[in-house]
C-alpha cells in the first residue's frame, strides 16, 4: 500500500497511536502526516512513524519472557522521575518515566520521536516544566542535545538539584541496573503489544561494550532499530533509584 496516498480519513491511527506514545496528546494528526512528507519512502515512514523494523538477524538481552515477567498495572502513588535518550546523531530521543513505590519501580515510555530539533527540545521542556512541582529527577544523556534541553527547562524554571546529565558511567550503570531490575524482577511495567515501540526497542537491543572496564549499554541489532526508548526507560529507573529528592506531593501517573 503507498501510505503517501492516505487520506487523512483512510489511516490507521490506532496503529500509529500504538507506535507512537505521544499521539495523539503531544503529536498531532498533522504532525504525523507532515512526518510522512519528510520522510520521503513508504519504508521509512513504516521505520520512524510505526516502529516497523527489520528484526531479521537481530538479537536481544533481555528475552521474551523476562520481559513478561514484569507486567504489572502501575501504582497509583509514588515518587515521579524521568529519563530522556538521545541518539548519537541527535536525530532520535526517547522520554520515559518511572514511578517508585514501595515495592518497587513502575516504567514506561513516554514519547519517541526522530528528526531531533530545537522544535521538539522545546515542546519536551514545555512537557517536563510543566511537571516540575511533582518530578523528583530528570536523567539525562547525550552529547547531541542534552545541553539544548538542560539550557531549555533551566529558562523554564526547573531547577538545577533536579535536572543530571549521566556521565559514560552513569550510563553503563543504568543499563546494568535495569537488567538486573528486570531478572529480579523488582522493575514492572505495562502491558503493550508487540508493536509498540518499547517492545520493539527490547526486542532488537543487546550489548554494547563501552571501554575496556566491563562497562556496557544498549544498542540496536536491526538496521532501522532504535536503542533511545529503552535506554531511557534505563535512565527513568536509574533516577528513581538514585535520587533522594521527594517532591512530598500527591503524584500522579503521567
Amino acid at each position: 500500500m503507498d501510505i503517501s496516498s492516505w487520506p487523512a480519513g483512510k489511516v490507521d491511527w490506532e496503529q500509529v497511536k500504538i507506535a507512537n506514545p505521544s499521539f495523539p496528546h503531544r503529536t498531532s494528526k498533522t504532525a504525523i502526516l507532515r512526518l510522512r512528507k519528510l520522510l520521503g519512502s513508504d519504508d521509512s515512514f513504516r521505520r520512524e512513524a510505526l516502529g516497523v523494523w527489520d528484526t531479521e538477524g537481530s538479537s536481544r538481552l533481555i528475552s521474551q519472557s523476562e520481559w513478561d515477567a514484569c507486567i504489572a498495572d502501575p501504582p497509583e502513588s509514588g515518587i515521579k522521575s524521568f529519563g530522556v535518550a538521545f541518539s548519537m546523531d541527535g536525530s532520535r530521543q526517547a522520554l520515559a518515566g518511572a514511578m517508585k513505590h514501595a515495592n518497587g519501580v513502575h516504567v514506561n515510555l513516554i514519547d519517541a520521536l526522530s528528526s531531533g530539533s530545537e522544535m521538539s527540545i522545546s515542546a519536551l521542556a514545555d512537557w517536563l516544566a510543566e511537571r516540575k512541582d511533582s518530578t523528583a529527577l530528570i536523567a539525562i544523556s547525550g552529547q547531541a542535545w542534552s545541553a539544548v534541553l538542560v539550557d531549555a527547562l533551566l529558562q523554564r524554571g526547573v531547577g538545577k538539584r533536579m535536572i543530571h546529565v549521566l556521565t559514560t558511567l552513569e550510563v553503563t550503570a543504568s543499563a546494568s541496573m535495569l537488567l538486573d531490575a528486570v531478572r529480579e524482577c523488582t522493575l514492572t511495567h505495562p502491558r503493550m503489544p508487540p508493536e509498540a515501540t518499547l517492545e520493539r526497542s527490547v526486542a532488537v537491543c543487546d550489548k554494547k561494550e563501552r571501554g575496556k572496564s566491563g562497562g556496557w549499554s544498549f544498542e540496536s541489532t536491526s538496521p532501522g532499530g532504535d536503542e533511545t526508548p529503552i535506554e531511557a526507560v534505563s535512565f527513568a529507573l536509574w533516577a528513581a533509584r538514585t535520587t533522594k529528592r521527594n517532591p512530598n506531593r500527591k503524584q500522579v501517573i503521567w
